[in-house]
């Protein structure tokens, strides 16, 4: 199990920084079932160690801070713990390697391959001097955009680079080559999902070598370094959901497996955990080469922190796919840090199928998040999905696939399976006046509970106890039909989300079985 970690312990610690601090990053996994600690230094073009090849946090950044331009205090944090390890010469990477050593977790250095968090106005203190003095390199020029995302989505690609420029890979490559050559790392880790945007429209699969060739280049400098130190060098990287996905932005995923070209694949979701890696096609793809498939499993969904429910039912669904492990993306912002006994009971549960096999689940639909524009384009290399559906104001119907991973029954079998709940929130609906029916795999089911909404914004969660009834480990069939809206109902009702709860009697007492409150998502189940 691979932990990423984005080195918010920097911005969360108040200056001066000490070794001691860093070693506790370390110590806090010590005794987990993670295996690899996979460091995200910086952004990818920024970094919080000497470089030659990027530049360093807070570089050409002026003081006093300023709270207006998105310096917050974790920006002050930040920028003055990177100094203050620079000027008393005190190097991150080298104190985490070691102190990995000492718990025998493997380190690997992560890239951000193409991060895009300079975009939005507020974080422009994150612009390099060398994206500043280069916009010929970049998809497009500040404050302009390129036409091809929602005007209002444009400001987030305009500071990404253009892959399709030879000076880009090359200093992507001379900063993976000097940290082989300069750290004892176990490998690299390359994050294409932050962001999942590497090409101009139109031209991601016509330049599907420009990136292959990168992979080639940079599984060359491992190989080197490898021949010297009589030890292999992993390549990891992270990845979108599904192969055509994949292709999409220009990432020829199917090719660097079959060539052996990367040992690890992290098929995974961009910022919000939806269920939705297909694992199983690249499992099919990975097993005769030996590179090993990994699901990302991403801190939050849409509304908030995953649940410990909702950490069971992603990993349930990946492990039953047939994946080699799991890769914890952000985990670390995930609550308070360092890591109390929450995060560190989902590590000891989720590490393992059998661990989680009879323990309570929160599955999710896959759905887009298409109301704010860095999820429109982060979602670009998503699986297409149903979620959210909007009707007319006239009767119409909806069937949604609802998968369930549970082994259902042996659990029957075992008499340990309480409820099977499927909840659905809907907007824009008149609660009594709005007549819904609802089918489970061809059988009618009835509402249980119907959770109203007192803002007056039209908004419920209706839930479906499907306990008694046919339901199948994976695919299942939900059929929503709207028989007859309120009259002179204008507006259309829309299916936000579709959810699933499995409850066992035999449970564990302890964790936290609720989010932080939200209408949203009250507590289901």
């Amino acid at each position: 199990m691979i932990y990423d970690d984005d080195s918010k312990f920097i911005g969360a610690t108040d200056p001066p920084i000490r070794q001691s601090d860093l070693e506790g990053v370390i110590d806090n996994l010590g005794g987990t079932p993670i295996t690899t600690y996979a460091w995200c230094s910086g952004t990818g073009n920024l970094s919080y160690h000497p470089s030659d090849v990027v530049d360093m946090f807070g570089v050409g950044l002026e003081t006093p801070y300023r709270q207006e331009l998105g310096q917050s205090t974790a920006v002050y944090r930040t920028c003055e713990n990177v100094r203050h390890m620079a000027a008393t010469g005190c190097d991150p990477v080298r104190v985490l390697i070691d102190r990995c050593r000492y718990w025998g977790i493997e380190f690997l250095y992560d890239v951000r391959m193409n991060d895009m968090h300079e975009n939005a106005p507020i974080c422009a203190w994150y612009r390099t001097p060398f994206k500043v003095a280069h916009p010929e390199l970049l998809l497009g020029e500040a404050g302009c955009g390129v036409g091809w995302v929602p005007k209002d989505a444009s400001e987030q690609i305009n500071w990404a680079f253009d892959f399709a420029h030879q000076q880009v890979r090359d200093l992507r490559l001379a900063q993976f080559e000097e940290v082989i050559e300069k750290y004892d790392i176990d490998g690299l880790s390359l994050d294409f999902m932050r962001g999942p945007v590497y090409f101009l429209p139109g031209q991601a699969e016509k330049n599907l070598d420009k990136l292959t060739d990168l992979i080639h280049r940079t599984r060359t400098a491992l190989n080197k370094k490898a021949d010297r130190t009589g030890r292999r060098l992993c390549l990891l990287v992270r990845v979108p959901p599904y192969l055509d996905g994949c292709k999409q932005v220009g990432l020829d995923v199917a090719t660097w497996i079959k060539e052996a070209l990367v040992d690890i694949v992290v098929p995974a979701s961009c910022r919000r955990e939806n269920m939705n890696v297909q694992a199983s096609t690249f499992v099919a793809l990975a097993k005769p080469t030996g590179c090993q498939v990994l699901a990302g499993l991403e801190h939050a969904d849409h509304y908030g922190p995953l649940t410990i429910e909702m950490y069971r039912a992603a990993a349930q669904r990946y492990w039953r796919a047939g994946v080699d492990g799991l890769y914890l993306f952000n985990m670390c912002c995930r609550g308070p840090y360092p890591h109390g006994p929450e995060e560190k009971q989902i590590l000891h549960e989720i590490c393992e199928p059998g661990r989680i096999a009879r323990l309570d689940k929160h599955y999710i639909v896959p759905r887009r998040w298409n109301d704010a524009p860095h999820e429109r384009i982060a979602e670009a290399a998503d699986p297409p999905t149903t979620l959210p559906y909007e009707w007319g104001p006239n009767p119409g119907e909806l069937t949604v696939t609802v998968q369930l991973d549970d082994d259902f029954e042996a659990a029957c079998q075992e008499d340990v399976l309480q409820k099977v709940t499927v909840w659905v929130r809907l907007a824009g609906s008149f609660a009594t006046l709005d007549v819904f029916s609802f089918s489970w795999n061809g059988q009618p089911c009835e509402e249980i509970h119907s959770l109203v909404s007192d803002t007056g914004n039209g908004q419920q969660w209706i839930g479906l106890d499907v306990t008694n009834m046919q339901f199948n480990t994976g695919e299942n069939v939900l059929l929503i039909r709207l028989i007859r809206r309120a009259d002179n109902a204008g507006y259309g009702v829309t299916v936000c989300d579709i959810e699933a709860t499995v409850q066992y009697r035999a449970r564990l007492k302890w964790g936290r079985e609720q989010r932080p409150k939200s209408w949203y998502r009250p507590k289901l189940g």
